[in-house]
């Protein structure tokens, strides 16, 4: 193999770092996408999970009390047609 000149060998050199840096360039960024799909999905599916429980415990408590207000509210005084008599 012939010898290089330095200026030869400088730009050899400059090619093969320019490469390699692109490399890890290329693998930190699939990286940092990897873990953002990961958190993505993580915060995801935590989401899921929470909805499926239902709603929390005062807001079923406060539904329980406008129900049974409503409910008092539709027994109150009798109101309809006068009685017959005959």
């Amino acid at each position: 193999m012939a010898t290089q000149s330095p200026d030869q060998e400088k730009k050899h050199y400059s090619r093969e770092l320019a490469a390699y840096t692109f490399r890890q360039w290329i693998a930190v960024r699939k990286s940092i996408d990897t873990q953002k799909s990961d958190a993505s999905l993580s915060n995801a599916m935590s989401n899921i999970s929470l909805a499926s429980t239902g709603p929390p415990a005062q807001v079923q408590e406060q539904k329980s009390a406008r129900r049974k207000s409503a409910e008092h509210d539709r027994s109150g005084p009798a109101v309809g047609p006068p009685a017959h008599e005959g």
